[in-house]
């Protein structure tokens, strides 16, 4: 019986898409998942659809919203159509490993009162001084323990998302219908802010295990300077009202977020103006390249 649905909301996947597919579909445990698509009007003819029916009809579904959608706006709207009572949530490129689904079987039995399950993850970046960073492989036996509301709060006031991107959760549905929507005048925080509105519910599950490929050869969100600065913006601005609800002391707390925020912007800056051989000594002495570095 199905208990997972695996939902990737994409516009114009390509190759990528297809690769995030076959993850799913060619997966030991498939008879328990149902991967949803939901195509925002790609304009590059869907090639992965063909792809798609090399797999039983029964395994997969494809829906679209009744209009183009912005970005925030379509994953509203496509995680908004869940069946199951599991939703993993997957960004095209992203894969998930065979192992993550015993895992999360075994820790739903044993973490029953859990909203969201998540693992660590490993980054495929072309662009990155390291392009094939997969670390050990995956490992069940991996330390698995509760993430508190409490928990998420001290370390986002300090700037630090162990969360990470959604590719790396599974959410409980009525869990993540209620945390529903996203919010679209946050782009690059509002991830963070529907986690923040779930952990409030329940708590979440986590593995060091890196159970999920994070495709970086996607550009997810603009990278031109002006967006970058005010991605930065808002994680700070984020950072802030955390502070404030945890009553930290402020001294304390703004030196924090200057010490994780502004180390990221100088891996980010760094990585957009270096040369190749020296964004590779800033991604080695960073250790960001590794498997189980946090991802943020």
């Amino acid at each position: 019986m199905r208990q997972f649905e695996v939902i990737i909301p994409v516009r114009n996947g390509g190759q990528a898409l297809r690769n995030s597919i076959e993850s799913i579909l060619s997966s030991a445990a498939v008879d328990r998942i149902l991967l949803t698509i939901s195509d925002n009007f790609s304009t590059d003819g869907s090639p992965w659809k063909e792809w798609l029916k090399n797999f039983p009809a029964d395994q997969w579904r494809l829906i679209s919203p009744p209009e183009p959608l912005g970005r925030v706006e379509h994953w509203t709207w496509a995680f908004g159509q869940a069946q199951l009572p599991w939703i993993k949530t997957l960004m095209t490129g992203d894969r998930v490993e065979d192992a993550f689904w015993p895992w999360v079987e075994k820790a739903i039995g044993e973490f029953p009162q859990a909203g969201i399950f998540f693992s660590e993850s490993y980054t495929i970046d072309p662009t990155s001084a390291h392009p094939q960073t997969k670390g050990q492989a995956p490992a069940v036996q991996a330390p698995t323990a509760l993430y508190d509301y409490q928990m998420f709060t001290e370390e986002t006031m300090r700037g630090i998302n162990r969360i990470g991107a959604l590719s790396r959760a599974l959410f409980r549905a009525d869990i993540l219908r209620q945390a529903l929507p996203f919010e679209p005048e946050y782009p690059w925080t509002a991830d963070v802010r529907l986690c923040s509105r779930c952990l409030r519910q329940a708590p979440a599950v986590y593995t060091e295990a890196p159970f999920v490929c994070l495709d970086r050869s996607i550009a997810r969100l603009s990278t031109s300077w002006s967006a970058v600065r005010r991605g930065f913006r808002e994680e700070w601005d984020f950072a802030a009202e955390q502070a404030t609800l945890a009553r930290a002391p402020r001294l304390h707390a703004f030196a924090s977020r200057c010490r994780v925020i502004g180390s990221k912007m100088v891996f980010v800056i760094g990585r957009k103006v270096l040369p190749r051989r020296l964004r590779g000594f800033l991604t080695t002495v960073s250790g960001l390249h590794r498997s189980g570095s946090p991802s943020s």
